[in-house]
């Protein structure tokens, strides 16, 4: 998978790599040839981008470093278990025990995002049952 590149940040890309805690895609800041690294937001990783930027050019640069909440990406704000991908779908996964450590099962790729979310919410029941955080709840 090729990293995505962020539609509106200068400097950031989505990783293919998943962030463990969070199960998304991290995101890679880059400036010039120089890596600065993965972060788990978008925000985070144009914040870095902004900095290296500024830490270059200094006060002689023309680089405007505030964006409005609406600039950064929706990857961000995405369910638990979906992400976006290359293609502009949504990726719908489950993290899953496996003895002493987890394996991310793939549940398939979705053109809305309610789609890949309840692809997750089921897949989800269907493992833990009763003891699913969604059992009973109300779908988002």
């Amino acid at each position: 998978m090729h990293a995505q590149h962020h539609a509106s940040l200068q400097g950031v890309k989505m990783s293919a790599e998943l962030d463990d805690e969070t199960d998304n895609h991290l995101w890679i800041a880059t400036f010039g040839t120089k890596h600065l690294g993965q972060f788990k937001t978008p925000r985070e990783a144009h914040a870095a981008y902004r900095q290296a930027h500024l830490d270059h050019h200094g006060s002689n640069s023309e680089f405007h470093p505030d964006y409005t909440e609406a600039e950064y990406c929706a990857d961000e704000h995405l369910p638990e278990g979906v992400s976006i991908t290359s293609s502009s779908t949504y990726l719908a996964r489950i993290t899953l025990p496996t003895g002493t450590s987890t394996h991310t099962q793939r549940l398939g790729c979705f053109k809305t995002i309610d789609d890949a979310h309840a692809a997750h919410r089921q897949a989800h029941i269907e493992h833990y049952g009763t003891a699913s955080k969604y059992f009973g709840a109300p779908h988002d």
